[in-house]
């Protein structure tokens, strides 16, 4: 636990997201309260996102996505920095599952769930692996695009 604590600390600080990061962050906190709403308990006093990621949410919800609040978007930024920055240390599910509440903790976000948990790990794993899957088709097409170019020269 104090192995993935400095872990996380040490990966989260170093990463940035971009502005496509941040809204899917937040498209995917409102999925995640409107999945696990019943489960979920916040204050009344815990704040919404605001700024151009709730404009994001709004525009994109069809009536199903909730405005998230800020505790489970920054879990979910949380977790994306990390899997973006270490994706060795979270190779499956269970694994992310386990770092994920450690992590949040850690940066005291208060956020009891376990299917909050296993949700999130399993879109962060999805997603990482449809990215690389994206990135070595692109490569695969640079790839024959310079050989059909030679062979045409």
């Amino acid at each position: 636990m104090l192995e993935d604590a400095a872990s996380i600390d040490k990966y989260t600080a170093e990463v940035t997201l971009t502005v496509n990061e941040e809204s899917s962050a937040a498209y995917v906190a409102g999925w995640l309260e409107s999945k696990c709403g019943g489960d979920l308990a916040f204050s009344d006093e815990e704040p919404l996102v605001t700024s151009e990621v709730k404009d994001f949410v709004e525009t994109v919800s069809r009536g199903s996505l909730t405005i998230p609040h800020v505790s489970t978007f920054e879990l979910v930024r949380l977790g994306l920095c990390f899997v973006k920055k270490a994706r060795h240390r979270a190779c499956c599910r269970k694994r992310l599952g386990s770092i994920l509440p450690t992590a949040a903790n850690f940066n005291s976000i208060d956020i009891n769930c376990s299917k909050v948990y296993t949700h999130l790990s399993n879109v962060l794993l999805h997603g990482i692996q449809n990215l690389e899957k994206d990135h070595q088709k692109n490569a695969v097409l640079l790839q024959t695009s310079v050989k059909k170019a030679r062979l045409a020269d």
